[in-house]
Formats: structure tokens, sequence, C-alpha cells
């Protein structure tokens, strides 16, 4: 059985450590954050419950009916995010690139002069996975090209719009997300602000949500196209209950009689 409820946005949400845990290269303390939110564009809570029934007698009608909370499901959505905040969301793990050169594809537009001669802007590599390619600007013709030294080819074509396919090497400080490696293999806690309008008096006041028992479930879900942010990531969590039976516990939610961020937002 889910239940869903949500909110419509959500702000300042802290992820911290629930133990000493080393987090894409860095080592947190108990406690410490290790991801921060300005603004999450939408929250949604879908609470995973367990309804059994102990049937009997005439029509097998239910006669005592055991109702428990088995978790929540969490969905946070973000437009804008830094490449650490990407890796949250997809829960991949983020290494810097030191010693490794990264080769880049690029798709050169250029013309050969009047003697066949096409200047290439970057070095290219050449080796047995990575090769220059030549196309005709307007058929995609492969054309064949003499390469005269590491940044000029020449073919038969005089002043021919062309394409150039090849890959050359980016030597400076690099970050590489790896998806399939989990960044964050431990429980997490989360909390975060939203807010809420008082029904009697219409006051906006401020929500404090925690969750202390979490784990960031994420796959990588990106949206691309018109009507839509141009990259929006998604990140998904379970929360699980903590705490002894009758007093065990999920989520907490706070309704504060201020807004206690007023002067910020």
């Amino acid at each position: 059985m889910e239940q869903q409820f949500g909110f419509k946005e959500l702000y300042s949400v802290f992820l911290k450590t629930t133990c000493s845990m080393e987090i894409n290269g860095k080592l947190y303390e108990p406690g410490e954050t290790f991801a921060a939110f300005d603004k999450i564009q939408l929250a949604n809570f879908n609470e995973v419950r367990d309804m059994v029934a102990a049937t009997g007698g005439y029509d097998n009608r239910a006669h005592v009916i055991w109702d428990d909370t088995k978790g929540v499901n969490l969905t946070f959505k973000q437009g804008i995010f830094s490449k650490s905040q990407l890796a949250l969301l997809t829960n991949g793990r983020l290494k810097n690139l030191e010693e490794n050169p990264l080769a880049i594809p690029i798709r050169e537009e250029t013309e050969s002069d009047g003697e066949g001669f096409i200047s290439l802007s970057k070095v290219p590599i050449i080796d047995n996975q990575r090769k220059i390619f030549v196309y005709g600007r307007y058929n995609l013709d492969k054309t064949s090209y003499e390469q005269i030294d590491e940044q000029t080819l020449q073919i038969n074509d005089a002043y021919k719009d062309v394409y150039v396919d090849y890959n050359y090497v980016y030597s400076k400080a690099t970050a590489e997300l790896v998806i399939g490696q989990h960044g964050v293999e431990s429980w997490v806690t989360l909390e975060g602000k939203t807010r809420f309008k008082d029904d009697i008096t219409g006051k906006v006041k401020t929500g404090l949500i925690c969750i202390p028992k979490m784990r960031i479930t994420s796959d990588l879900v990106m949206t691309l196209g018109d009507g839509v942010t141009p990259v929006m990531g998604t990140f998904t969590a379970t929360a699980v209950p903590t705490g002894k039976k009758g007093t065990k516990k999920v989520m907490e939610i706070f309704f504060l009689d201020d807004d206690i961020d007023s002067d910020i937002m």
C-alpha cells in the first residue's frame, strides 16, 4: 500500500553522514554535511505501508488489522547542479584524473585552400582506436587525404568545404564521474526546510523535515527537449524506520510558528 503526498519546494537541504565514511575520495566525520542544496524544485514522498488482516469465520471477514510503515520512497529534482551534486544524483563515484590525459572528440568545419591543404586547430590523436576522417560538408562523402604534418592535411580538391572528425588531447585537470561505482554506500540523514501557509491566518511559516536513516538509490535520469529544463537531474532515495516498536519513525515534519528565513529568501 502506498500513500503519496508532496511539498512544492524544499530549500536548505543538507545530507549528512551517519558514520565515518569516504565519499568521492574525501573522508567525512559522523554528522558532517557531504552535500547541500540551496533549493530543490520538487520533492515527492511516497509512504510504503504494509497492511495485514487476520480473517476468518463468516464471509472471511477481517478481525484484526496490522498497519505498519515499511519506509518512504523519495524523489528530488534539480535543474542546475555542480559536478559533485551530479555524482550524488547518479550515486556515481567522482574521480580526479591527474595523470591520464583525456581524448576529446571534435568535428571541425573548415575549407581547403587553393592547393587542397587543410589546417587543423588541434593536434590529432592517431592510434589503433582513433583516426582522422574527412567528409564533404554537403553530401558527407568520405574524402581521401594525405597527412603532411601533425596539423596539416591535403586533399585533391581546392576550396572544398569539409568536416574533419578526430580526437585531440586535453591535459588540464579533469574530473571523471563513473556510473556504476556507488559513491555513497552507507546510511545518511537528510535535513531540509519547506514553507506552508497557516489555514486560519494565511501566514507563511517554515516547515522542518528530518529523515534520520536514508539510503541513496539513484539511477541516472535526465530529460532533454522542448518545454523542459535543459538538464533535469533526479535524485532518489529510500528512508527506513528507526527506533523501537511503538516509537519508530521514518520521517519527522516540524511545523514552526514563523517563517524563520524570511530575511534571506
